[in-house]
């Protein structure tokens, strides 16, 4: 429903319902009733602001931009309400309630109820142009129409009962004098077209609109004429214009024209010369302050001088008026006062030299809207740009800007003090850019004026893609401070986006002339640097540059600069006397943008001892519109650490395969753990007691560990052994070695914090627990905030650098050491740099460690450093030497857990950011599972350490987790074909001992084991396809797939078999294939399926890399014409030469027994899928064990486990055809048959004769 000015009921209101949506910026809504009730809310952009009372009827008269909701939110709903909706230039389109247009009777009883202005709607025109976005926000001509005349509405005309506007506010002000409800009525002078001279709206006058015909209704300003009123002469405060010193005053329709004159009466320049003016130097109140005044669709002419507007108010709107030929259009100074709500919107500024300029300095209430300028054109020309200069002079928020949307043309769009949190060093008007749209070398600045010595301004061009900036000082500037300006630029570099140098505010933004302006912008260059790393593609070294841009004559460029990173992401480097620093790794390259041709570059690599660098052209001068490219290339020289090893575990699984049988039939059993697997586990555990881990986390620490012992002991059927070890300077056993989980517990409880950090210690008093360990699964899990300050020397004894300080020199020269004192985490600790943190890799890269000094000397007062070859701090030493003896003896060799807890407890701290750093690079490792803790108080709750030791518990129970799934291509090639057998009485799936049969739920798809929690409704699913299938981007013959859907733990086994049929033996004599049950022998032959693949998931819904089963082989011996498999006998073919030659241990074909362990104590389960909680992080490959079952594998990349819903695999319903015999419509031919029937004979015959022979 779209609404028109009227007089409207809301018959039933929702609390918080939107009534309506205005969408213009003219209009006013007036409740008749129950207003104080139900008042009314205007919602604009997700802001909520409460309606400003406004007599006794709540009346509401908006001015602001489009997109308005009104909203009427009740308390209560249900009641009527009648609302006056008057609407100017406005569409207001109802979106809650029903409105319903009140009848002429109802009308008529609203305008008796409420005698006032009612009729006022009749007044406001349709037309003209408000909407943001017009050709020109220009006052409309439309036809004027006199509202009739009443007690409130006065016409001021040739033929009007009043001659001149100030005959008729004269009027108004003997009216409100000493009367309250006449001052809260609403008044209006309507002004037919005509000239008419300035007036004076006194502070008596209250909630007034004068409203004009458009551009056809003029006042006269500046022209020297007098100002009398009723309420007395201005006395010094005329500013030669319209003085408005009433509240809540509103111009609108007018046109207002300024001539030149600005004399006081003494004949001297004022200052505050303007048409309209709220100045009064004799008096004023904040409360008058704070009334509103605004000016609504008016023209500003001026002569070139004054101002426009002069509003000392801390409540002002300006919207869709034109101003031209004036010094400055809006100014103000409001030295006590605080922009509570000034909305400038959708106004054109043009020929003036200063568009909207002054400043707020009041105290800070903390509630204020600010100013917003939004939706307006500014412009100004080639000569002379036009200036937005906008001053927080308190520096504390008296000034809040929101500025957007304008278009400026020749402009500067300036602030003072507006960085954000005072900070001088990083602007925050740079954002308006992108905000508004900036054109004809229009372009922002942004000072700082924070004290007599303290100021600054920088500048920022509008970007043009492949393009760059070019300043000068304005060449029509005065010469001194032209050269002024000019020399600073020269000084800083004269091109680029970002300009800044020392200059007061006042010489940035003046009447005179510019500053600084945009001479053009010019076509730009690029500088590409580029590192190339020979010797070892996996490096992952940080190498670090620095870049030096000159100018042509060698002063080095400063200003800020863009450039894109390995990543494609950009930034901006500022340069400080020249030099930008990045940092890349091999294969990567940074691309610094938009240089002006003629710069000069020098880039250069910061050395680094496991490399020689070689770069061909590493200086150059940039061209325009040409990429420059720099290529550093390292050569590896060898860090002098150890290989790691790639982890050897894999997950637990088996294929075996039985003898064929008399069909050429074959059972076939998959298993996850596999067949032979004794559930067995060693966990060591590494607990960090230094410093860091006192009071309550060291109770975290010893939950957690508690935690994991619970876990452990809750697995009847796993054997577990548990070893504990705590390390401060030295590790301590506690546990004597691996002992059972009752003993371990009883260990932890003995755990206490200490202080000092030697990891190192602590790793080799695991490891060498678990070299002692027997279980088929080991594991190392270590709990740490990774900041070691010792290691263990040769000797195997605790060191670290030490901490020595002098106060003067012998007479040698060398100094004279007074203390001594470990090192730990000095220089760290007190120099807070966090600029110096070397990455691990870094640290691993350097080769010097034999020749770097192991004591720091520093001179006691100064805090010199005594250069003695001491070259890194003693936490560098410590981290180098405990990553060499992980790398040598822990990592790829046993699975390790690293838990970091903490270490991101002062963010701050270079000392914790070390510990982070090596953790993460822990964690990052091939064959650890990572977990990252944060402490309780510090971003951490209780109970998140217990949960990431109750995952790592999973891990090591688990062989596979839910959405795991397993494909099995049967056995093919072009000598031998086998068969699925496609038949549920062929399937079995042993669960935990326990048999569970098929029941088949589709043509080709067989479920075990009913479970309406899980996926598919079934534990597990088997779905068949005959004619192949493509399965996790691979394409499969003949095959299966069985989907997991539960956990498969090493306690509660699960074992697939079905049967395969030989289709085509031979028939010629002899022996065919080698039998290999489970073919560790790696014999090749007779393969009962071609491969059969692992899709594994872990405990933390984590996807691994896929792992193929060992593929079992079978044999058959033919002895006649007529294959006779009851009694074959395989021949053993030479061993391969790399293969073990297989043990005579294996079941003689001619005798198959089924030697699958069986369970002694089955318990059938109900296994459900496990959820694990948010602290761990994928960095390396978690193994599940050392020899074997573990879950991940060399190179695992982290994905989301992949499901595979039945409706996603093709399925074929064609069935294997039966060979044994004909069937019914073949054409065999008769001697065919007879052959059969006298074979069938001879063996009847045959069995009788060997059966009498028996008894005999």
């Amino acid at each position: 429903m779209i609404v028109r000015a009227g007089i409207y009921f809301v018959n039933k209101i929702s609390v918080g319902k939107s009534i309506f949506s205005i969408r213009s910026r003219s209009f006013l809504i007036r409740i008749y009733k129950y207003w104080d009730k139900y008042p009314i809310t205007v919602i604009e952009g997700g802001r909520e602001m409460n309606m400003r009372r406004k007599g006794s009827k709540g009346e509401w008269p908006g001015k602001f931009r489009k997109g308005l909701s009104l909203a009427l939110c009740a308390s209560m709903a249900g009641t009527g309400i009648a609302a006056h909706v008057a609407l100017a230039d406005t569409e207001a389109v109802v979106l809650g309630d029903e409105l319903l247009k009140a009848t002429p009777d109802q009308a008529q009883k609203l305008e008796e109820a409420t005698p006032s202005n009612a009729g006022m709607s009749s007044s406001l025109t349709d037309g003209g142009s408000g909407e943001i976005g017009g050709e020109e926000a220009t006052p409309s001509n439309a036809t004027f129409q006199m509202l009739p005349p009443d007690d409130n509405i006065l016409s001021v005309g040739t033929d009007e009962p009043y001659q001149s506007i100030q005959d008729a506010i004269n009027y108004i002000n003997e009216k409100q004098k000493g009367s309250d409800e006449a001052k809260e009525e609403d008044w209006m002078i309507q002004v037919r077209p005509g000239s008419y001279g300035r007036f004076l709206v006194p502070r008596t006058v209250e909630n007034l609109t004068i409203q004009g015909a458009g551009n056809d209704t003029v006042i006269q300003t500046m022209d020297g004429s007098s100002l009398e009123s009723s309420a007395g002469s201005v006395r010094n405060s005329d500013a030669n214009g319209i003085v408005v010193w009433g509240k809540n005053i509103t111009f609108k329709d007018l046109k207002i024209e300024s001539g030149d004159y600005h004399l006081d009466k003494e004949g001297k320049e004022l200052w505050y010369t303007s048409a309209i003016s709220t100045n009064d130097i004799m008096s004023g109140t904040e409360e008058e302050a704070a009334s509103g005044l605004t000016l609504d669709h008016c023209t500003f002419e001026g002569s070139g001088t004054g101002m426009g507007v002069l509003p000392l108010r801390s409540v002002f709107t300006v919207t869709d008026c034109r101003f031209e030929g004036y010094e400055q259009a809006i100014y103000f100074a409001c030295d006590n006062l605080e922009a509570l709500d000034w909305q400038i919107t959708g106004n054109t500024i043009e020929d003036c030299i200063y568009a909207i300029h002054g400043y707020f300095g009041g105290a800070v209430s903390g509630d204020a809207e600010g100013m917003m300028i939004q939706g307006n054109t500014i412009c100004g020309t080639q000569d002379r740009f036009a200036v937005v200069a906008l001053m927080d002079q308190s520096n504390k928020g008296s000034l809040k800007l929101d500025i957007s949307d304008n278009d400026f043309s020749y402009a500067i769009l300036g602030g003072i003090n507006q960085r954000k949190d005072g900070d001088v060093a990083q602007g925050s008007m740079g954002e308006l850019l992108d905000a508004n749209v900036m054109k004809d070398h229009s372009f922002v600045a942004d000072a700082y004026w924070y004290s007599a010595d303290n100021y600054g301004t920088a500048f920022y061009a509008p970007k043009e893609a492949g393009k760059i900036a070019v300043w000068h000082a304005d060449p029509l500037q005065e010469s001194d401070i032209k050269d002024k300006f000019q020399a600073a630029l020269e000084d800083y570099g004269t091109a680029g986006q970002f300009i800044e140098f020392n200059a007061p505010a006042q010489e940035i933004f003046t009447l005179a002339k510019n500053a600084l302006v945009i001479e053009d912008y010019v076509d730009a260059g690029d500088l590409k640097i580029s590192k190339q790393v020979l010797g070892n593609d996996h490096d992952s070294t940080t190498f670090h540059f620095k870049i030096k841009l000159s100018r042509e004559d060698g002063r080095a460029l400063n200003g800020r600069y863009d450039y894109v990173d390995a990543a494609g992401e950009s930034h901006t480097a500022a340069l400080e006397d020249g030099i930008m620093e990045i940092s890349m790794k091999n294969g990567e390259s940074v691309v610094v943008k938009d240089l002006l041709p003629g710069t000069q570059y020098e880039v250069s690599e910061a050395e680094n001892s496991a490399y020689t660098a070689s770069c061909a052209a590493p200086t150059g001068q940039i061209e325009a519109k040409v990429e420059k490219e720099v290529v550093f290339q390292n050569t590896y020289q060898g860090s002098g650490l150890p290989d790691i090893p790639s982890p050897d575990w894999s997950i637990s699984k088996s294929k075996t395969a039985e003898t064929l049988d008399k069909d050429f039939q074959s059972k076939v059993t998959l298993s996850l753990p596999a067949y032979d697997y004794k559930p067995s586990v060693d966990v060591v555990m590494v607990v960090d007691v230094s410093s860091s881990m006192k009071d309550h986390d060291i109770t975290e620490a010893k939950k957690a560990a508690l935690a994991m012992c619970g876990e452990l002991e809750s697995r009847d059927k796993v054997s577990s052994r548990i070893g504990i070890v705590t390390f401060d300077k030295t590790a301590h056993d506690l546990t004597n070695g691996l002992v059972s989980v009752t003993e371990a517990k009883k260990a932890i409880g003995e755990i206490k914090p200490s202080s000092d950090t030697n990891m190192m210690a602590g790793l080799m008093a695991g490891k060498a627990m678990l070299d002692q360990g027997t279980a088929d699964d080991k594991y190392l899990v270590l709990l740490s905030d990774g900041i070691p300050i010792y290691w263990v020397n040769d000797q195997g004894e605790a060191t670290g650098k030490m901490l020595s300080r002098y106060t003067q020199l012998d007479e040698k020269g060398n100094p004279m050491i007074v203390s001594r004192e470990p090192a730990a985490s000095e220089p760290e600790g007190s120099m807070e740099d966090m600029s110096v943190v070397k990455s691990i890799d870094e640290i691993l890269a350097f080769q010097d460690w034999d020749t770097d000094a192991d004591e720091w000397i520093q001179e006691s007062n100064t805090g010199a450093i005594w250069d003695n070859g001491y070259k890194h701090t003693n936490i560098e030493k410590s981290i180098y030497m405990t990553a060499k003896y992980l790398m040598s003896e822990i990592l790829g060799r046993y699975p390790l857990k690293m838990v970091a807890f903490g270490t991101d407890k002062y963010s701050n701290s270079i000392v914790y950011k070390y510990g982070e750093n090596f953790c993460d690079w822990i964690g990052a490792q091939e064959g650890v599972s990572y977990y990252k803790v944060k402490k309780p108080g510090y971003g951490g709750e209780n109970g998140e350490l217990v949960q990431a030791f109750e995952e790592i518990s999973n891990e090591m129970i688990h062989v596979v987790d839910a959405g795991s799934s397993v494909i099995d291509e049967i056995g093919k090639t072009g000598d031998y074909d086998f068969a699925f057998v496609n038949d549920a009485d062929r399937l079995v799936m042993n669960v935990d001992g326990k048999e569970e049969a098929a029941e088949k739920i589709g043509e080709n798809s067989y479920g075990f084991v009913k479970n309406s929690q899980v996926a598919d409704g079934y534990e597990f699913v088997l779905y068949y396809h005959p004619d192949g299938c493509s399965y996790k981007g691979k394409t499969y013959g003949e095959s299966f797939v069985w989907k997991i859907n539960v956990p498969v733990t090493i306690d509660h086994p699960v074992q697939l078999t079905y049967q395969v049929k030989l289709t085509n033996p031979k028939n010629e004599a002899g022996t065919y294939g080698t039998y290999d049950r489970d073919g560790k022998a790696g014999y090749e032959g007779l393969y009962t399926n071609n491969m059969a693949v692992l899709y594994p998931v872990d405990s933390n819904g984590n996807a691994y890399e896929a792992e193929k089963f060992l593929k079992p082989t079978v044999s058959y011996t033919v002895k006649s014409e007529k294959p006779d498999p009851t009694d074959p006998t395989p021949t053993e073919p030479e061993p391969k030469p790399t293969e073990p030659e297989p043990k005579p241990t294996d079941p003689q074909p001619t005798d198959p027994q089924p030697t699958d362990p069986q369970p002694t104590d089955p318990q059938p389960t109900n296994p459900q899928p496990t959820t694990s909680g948010g602290n761990h992080i994928s960095g390396g490959t978690g193994g599940r064990g050392s020899r074997g079952s573990g879950i991940g594998g060399p190179g695992v990349e982290t994905q989301a486990a992949e499901t595979v819903p039945e409706a996603t695999i093709a399925e074929n319903a064609a069935e294997t055809a039966a060979e044994e015999l004909p069937k019914t419509g073949d054409h065999t031919s008769p001697a065919m048959w007879l052959l059969l029937i006298g074979a069938g004979m001879a063996a009847s015959l045959f069995v009788a004769v060997s059966g009498r022979r028996d008894e005999e």
